[in-house]
């Protein structure tokens, strides 16, 4: 890349709003298993309860589908560029009580997919930062062959969407911690 052209790319992107606020948090879910013995694709909850007044504002950089009581609400994580995730509100999800986020990760040592970029630093974000979080497995699918190089595996549907399985600790940080425990996230800018 020129000197050039990353000056104009360095213009485009500060022309952009970052909206993280100093209460916006990342999270990820801690591995329990070493690198080697990671799947190529595996499916994240992150669960809240009592959802309180203000809209889910969320972003990520990997793809997500919303549940509020279990209910399919939409889809999101759009594709992005290394650090620019855009952000999604969504305005259904004050009236309920359970909201679970289902997270598509796709390893990017193991996967290669076209027109989406796989990033080694993968997060969920709550633009808010006021709800507490917890996330699992999800259990109900699992991960067949590739049929085509331009996607994802095939799913291989088990059960009922959602089905708890493994809990796993959250990695968190907030943008005005002193340090984050994934050194790359700082770099990230959230936009709509």
């Amino acid at each position: 890349v020129s000197t050039q052209s990353t000056g104009k790319f360095e213009f485009l992107m500060s022309s952009f709003t970052d909206l993280r606020t100093p209460h916006s948090v990342f999270l990820w879910p801690k591995i329990p298993y070493p690198e080697e013995e990671q799947k190529a694709e595996q499916l994240y909850v992150f669960e809240t309860q009592g959802l309180g007044k203000e809209p889910l504002h969320l972003a990520s950089n990997f793809p997500y589908e919303v549940f509020l009581n279990g209910e399919f609400q939409g889809f999101g994580g759009h594709r992005c560029c290394l650090y620019e995730a855009l952000s999604d509100v969504w305005p259904d999800t004050t009236a309920g009580s359970t909201l679970q986020i289902r997270v598509h990760w796709m390893n990017p040592k193991k996967t290669s997919v076209w027109f989406r970029c796989l990033f080694e630093d993968p997060f969920f974000m709550d633009l808010l930062g006021t709800r507490k979080w917890i996330c699992y497995i999800d259990k109900s699918t699992d991960f067949g062959s590739k049929m085509s190089s331009q996607l994802p595996r095939q799913n291989i549907v088990l059960s009922t969407p959602l089905s708890r399985g493994q809990n796993l600790p959250l990695i968190s940080y907030r943008g005005t911690d002193k340090s984050s425990p994934i050194p790359s996230w700082t770099h990230w800018k959230v936009i709509s």
